[in-house]
């Protein structure tokens, strides 16, 4: 029944109008290229503050979709237009096999534009709607399910799902780093600076090998490798040079690290074992 998919970012927001629009084409971009890769069909329609899919497989586009950097949540969701007796006979229809006598609901709607009734109206149109054809009780505080209904201008979505995203910036929108990838720590340490919209530069040995395919599932593009083994602090730096990087990054603590010409980013240093475990535990899962 979901034709739609909505695709949300949040930290673009806090940047200037300008900033915010080439953010914003990257972040698009960078969508465009690891759906046509996976070779999805889809349609992009971008609104301000919004990005919306149109696809024929809205739940497997949005569950690929949140893995890209920038995008905070993803929502496969069914397109309607925005009438008030239509929104509730269309989230009625969406929503009734997930309802029944015997569960509980609740309706949040939000809304952009200049309507003629309020995102209350909706809820509680929407909420008559499902109570009284499904015989379910409403529960505001802990629902067994979220019926959230968005509308956008002359658009209404109707969607029960949330997938988290994993947020940050779009890929490609800061520095270049050049990362040494030779265990899981290095791993987690690059996928967290490209998780801040760094392009990185690749360096492993032999044993190191399959873990660039886990970095290379968040990037629509070809990451640049360099297979050279282990390199000494020194060697990285004028590898790093030469490749006009502006940093180095590593899962080293910072006292292992030696005084180089380069700043070196070590993002794990402040982390417990628990959380980078956990965080490791999730790169693993995107890859199998």
């Amino acid at each position: 029944m979901n034709d739609s998919v909505i695709v949300r970012y949040g930290e673009i927001f806090l940047k200037s109008e300008y900033v915010r629009k080439k953010f914003t084409e990257r972040l698009v971009g960078n969508i465009k290229g690891i759906l046509d890769g996976e070779e999805f069909d889809y349609k992009v329609v971008l609104r301000r503050h919004r990005c919306y899919l149109k696809t024929c497989s809205p739940s497997e586009v949005a569950l690929r979709v949140c893995r890209v950097f920038g995008v905070t949540s993803t929502s496969p969701a069914l397109e309607t237009i925005v009438d008030l007796n239509v929104i509730a006979e269309t989230a009625l229809s969406y929503s009734k096999e997930k309802i029944s006598k015997d569960s509980s609901f609740a309706v949040r709607a939000k809304k952009t534009g200049k309507q003629s009734f309020s995102s209350k109206d909706v809820e509680v149109v929407v909420g008559d709607a499902i109570r009284e054809a499904c015989g379910a009780r409403v529960d505001l505080t802990h629902p067994d399910t979220t019926v959230y209904i968005e509308v956008y201008g002359d658009k209404a979505f109707v969607f029960t799902d949330k997938f988290a995203g994993v947020g940050g910036l779009p890929y490609g929108t800061q520095g270049r780093l050049l990362a040494q990838v030779y265990s899981e720590r290095d791993l987690l340490a690059a996928w967290m600076l490209m998780r801040r919209g760094c392009e990185i530069l690749l360096v492993y040995d032999s044993k190191s090998l399959g873990l660039h395919e886990t970095l290379s599932y968040f990037t629509p593009q070809t990451l640049d490798y360099l297979e050279s083994g282990v390199l000494s602090p020194e060697k990285l730096v004028e590898v790093a040079q030469s490749k006009r990087c502006l940093g180095i990054v590593s899962g080293l603590d910072p006292e292992n690290v030696r005084k180089l010409e380069l700043p070196h980013y070590t993002p794990l240093a402040c982390l417990s074992d628990e959380i980078v475990s956990g965080k490791i535990n999730f790169l693993r899962s995107c890859v199998k």
